[in-house]
C-alpha cells in the first residue's frame, strides 16, 4: 500500500540506512499518487538539504495544493513552512512571509515558524514587529535559544537592554556560543569556543538570516585575527577557507575573495546550504576559483549531486590542473558513478603524476586496478617499485601480501605479516586474517607436496591462529572446512590416522558460512567439505554435496544480487562500488568450477 511504502521510506530516511534508499519508495508512491502530501513533503526535505531549491519548492507546492483542496488551513504547517524556506533561501522575502505565516496555524510549527518571521521583519529593519514574532515563537517554544538570541538582538536596535535575556540564558546554558558573543563577552567566547572555523561560521550565518551583517563580519573579522586554541584532537575543519569566502560574500569585497581563493584547499569541506550559496556566488564572479569549484564539487558529492560534482571537479582541474585530489575525486566518480574504468584509470594517473607522494591515492590506484582486471603479477611489480608509499598504510600493504600470495610467494606474504604492526579499518574487515590464513595454507601445501608432513601441519596449525600483531582475531564461529582438511591431509601423511579423521569428520559436517555480512548456505568451502567428504570414503554424500553446491551456485546466477539489510558495515566496500550482479555471477561461477571440479575427481576415482 501506499502507507507502507511510505512508512518503510520514512524508517530508511530516520535510521539514515546505508544501503537502502527512501527515494525509490518516494517514486513509487508519487508514481501512483503524484499529489501525495506526505510524500511530496517528504522528498521536498531531502531536495532543500541537497540544496536543490526549485525542485524542493514544486514538491512543498504540490503538497499544499493537496492539503489545501477542501479548506485554507491545513492540520500541518510542514509544507508551507519549508517553502517559506526555501523562498528566503532563494530571496525571494515577499513570498517567503505568507508561506511562513501560515504554517504559525499548526502549533507544530509556531515556534520555528514565528523565528523565521522575526528574522525577515529584522531584515526590514522592522524591530517592533520582529520583537513581537519573537515573542510568539517564544511562547511556544521558551527553550529556543536562537529566539532568546534573538529577541536580545532586536531590543539593542530598539534602544533597549536586552543583556538580562542573554545572561538568563547563558545561566542555562553556558556553552551556547552565539548569546556569549552576543552579549559582549569576546574574550570568553574565544576562549569557550576556541575560535573554532566551524562554529564562527554558524553564527555568522545565523546573523546574515537575521539581516545583522555588520554583526556577522565583525565576527568574521575577530576569527582572522585571533588564533585557533590548541586542543588535544584537533580538528582538521577548524580552520577553514569558508570564512574568508563567507566574508567576502558579506562585503563583497575582492580582496576577500582573491584571499580566499589562493589558500590551500585542504579540508575544504562545505556541509550548510549556506556554504553552498556562499560559493556559488563566489564561482560566478570574474576569475577563476580553484577552491570554490572544488569544494562545491565535495558538497554536491556528498549530497549525491554527483552530476554537478563532476561538473565542479572538472572546472576546479581546468582553473589548477596540478590539484592531485581533485584528479582522484574525478576518478572515483568515473567508476562509481559514470562506471568508466578507462576515465577512473587516467585520472589517477594524472593524479599520482601530479602527487607521487600521495599513499592514499598510490592505495586506491592499486585497488582501482584490481577492479579494471590487471593482473597481479603487473600490481605487485608496481607495489614493489614504490615500498615507501606501501608501507605508510595499512590497506595497501595488505594488497602487497594478496599479491604475493595470488602470485605464489606466500613465504613474502607471512614475513609481512609477522613483522607489521596492523590496525583493523573499517570496510576492511577480516582482509588482515584472510591474507595470514592463506599464506599458511599456501606454505603448508607446497610442503606437503615436497612430502614435508611436519612443516606442512605446523602451517595448517597456525592458520587460524593469529597473532597479536594483526590487530585482528577470528571468531570462535568462524567457518574453517578448508584449514580443517588441509590439516587432515597433514595428519594422514604422518600416520596420524584418528587425528585426521577428525578433522576431515570436522570439516565435512560444517554447514553454512558467513558471506557480505550474512549467512549462506554455500561458499568457497562447500568444496573443501566435498574433500573431506571423499577422504572419509563417503563418495555417494560427496556428490550430492557437489551437486547441491552446484545448483545453488545456479540458483544464485539466475537471481538479483542484493545486499542483507543487516550488512550494515560492509567489508570490501571501500572507495570503489562493485556492480553487484556482475560480482555475484563471477562469484557463482567460480562455484560452479569448484562443485564440478569435485565432480570429475569423483567420475575419475
Amino acid at each position: 500500500t501506499i502507507e507502507e511504502l511510505y512508512l518503510t521510506a520514512e524508517h530508511l530516511e530516520q535510521y539514515r540506512h546505508p544501503t537502502r534508499t527512501p527515494e525509490i519508495y518516494w517514486d513509487e508512491i508519487l508514481r501512483r499518487e503524484p499529489m501525495d502530501a506526505r510524500t511530496n513533503i517528504a522528498y521536498g526535505r531531502r531536495k532543500l538539504n541537497q540544496g536543490l531549491l526549485a525542485e524542493a519548492a514544486v514538491h512543498f507546492e504540490t503538497a499544499i495544493q493537496r492539503l489545501t483542496q477542501r479548506h485554507p488551513n491545513p492540520i500541518t504547517g510542514e509544507a508551507h513552512y519549508y517553502l517559506g524556506l526555501v523562498r528566503r533561501f532563494q530571496g525571494r522575502t515577499a513570498e517567503a512571509y505568507p508561506a511562513l505565516y501560515k504554517s504559525t496555524w499548526n502549533y507544530a510549527w509556531r515556534a520555528a515558524a514565528y523565528y523565521e518571521l522575526a528574522m525577515l521583519d529584522c531584515h526590514k529593519a522592522d524591530y517592533e514587529q520582529a520583537l513581537e514574532h519573537c515573542e510568539a515563537a517564544l511562547d511556544t517554544n521558551r527553550q529556543n535559544n536562537k529566539a532568546q538570541v534573538l529577541k536580545a538582538l532586536i531590543l539593542q536596535k530598539l534602544g533597549r537592554d536586552g543583556s538580562q535575556v542573554l545572561a538568563d540564558l547563558l545561566a542555562i546554558d553556558p556553552l551556547d556560543h552565539w548569546a556569549r558573543y552576543a552579549s559582549g563577552d569576546v574574550e570568553g567566547f574565544l576562549a569557550k569556543s576556541r575560535n573554532d572555523a566551524q562554529t564562527v561560521l554558524d553564527i555568522a550565518y545565523d546573523y546574515a538570516d537575521a539581516g545583522f551583517r555588520a554583526e556577522a563580519i565583525g565576527l568574521l573579522e575577530l576569527h582572522h585575527t585571533h588564533e585557533v586554541a590548541e586542543v588535544a584532537v584537533p580538528n582538521p575543519l577548524e580552520q577553514s577557507q569558508l570564512t574568508h569566502y563567507a566574508l567576502a560574500w558579506l562585503t563583497e569585497s575582492a580582496e576577500a575573495l582573491e584571499t580566499a581563493r589562493a589558500m590551500s584547499p585542504d579540508y575544504c569541506f562545505p556541509s550548510r546550504l549556506h556554504d553552498q550559496i556562499v560559493l556559488e556566488w563566489a564561482s560566478a564572479q570574474q576569475g577563476s576559483d580553484r577552491n570554490a569549484a572544488y569544494g562545491l564539487g565535495n558538497y554536491f558529492f556528498d549530497k549525491k549531486r554527483h552530476t554537478d560534482a563532476i561538473a565542479c571537479w572538472k572546472t576546479a582541474h581546468t582553473a589548477d590542473p596540478s590539484l592531485a585530489t581533485v584528479s582522484r575525486n574525478l576518478g572515483i566518480a568515473y567508476w562509481n558513478v559514470q562506471r568508466d574504468g578507462e576515465a577512473a584509470r587516467a585520472a589517477y594517473l594524472d593524479a599520482l603524476n601530479n602527487d607521487p607522494t600521495d599513499a592514499r591515492i598510490f592505495s586506491e590506484f592499486d585497488q582501482l586496478r584490481g577492479k579494471l582486471g590487471d593482473t597481479d603479477a603487473d600490481r605487485l611489480e608496481t607495489l614493489l617499485s614504490n615500498l615507501a608509499l606501501v608501507a605508510e598504510r595499512d590497506d595497501c600493504t595488505v594488497s602487497l601480501t594478496e599479491r604475493y600470495n595470488e602470485t605464489g610467494k606466500p613465504e613474502q606474504a607471512l614475513d609481512i605479516l609477522l613483522n607489521r604492526r596492523f590496525h583493523p579499518w573499517e570496510g576492511g574487515e577480516g582482509k588482515v586474517l584472510r591474507q595470514y590464513t592463506t599464506a599458511r595454507l599456501l606454505i603448508g601445501q607446497k610442503a606437503l607436496k615436497n612430502a614435508d608432513a611436519t612443516t606442512a601441519l605446523e602451517h595448517f596449525e597456525l592458520a587460524m591462529q593469529a597473532p597479536q600483531n594483526l590487530g585482528e582475531a577470528y571468531h570462535l564461529l568462524q567457518a574453517k572446512a578448508d584449514v580443517s582438511y588441509w590439516t587432515g591431509k597433514a595428519l594422514r601423511a604422518l600416520g596420524r590416522e584418528a587425528e585426521a579423521v577428525a578433522q576431515f569428520e570436522a570439516s565435512a559436517n560444517e554447514a553454512g558460512d558467513f558471506q557480505l555480512s550474512a549467512v549462506t548456505e554455500h561458499s568457497d568451502l562447500s568444496y573443501y567439505r566435498g574433500l573431506s567428504l571423499l577422504e572419509l570414503g563417503l563418495k555417494s554424500e560427496a556428490q550430492e554435496l557437489f551437486e547441491d553446491f552446484k545448483a545453488f551456485a545456479q540458483r544464485e546466477s539466475d537471481s538479483q544480487a542484493t545486499i542483507d539489510y543487516f550488512a550494515t558495515s560492509l567489508p570490501l566496500l571501500l572507495v570503489f562500488e562493485d556492480d553487484l550482479d556482475e560480482s555475484q555471477q563471477a562469484e557463482c561461477n567460480r562455484w560452479i568450477t569448484l562443485a564440478e571440479r569435485g565432480l570429475n575427481l569423483i567420475t575419475t576415482m
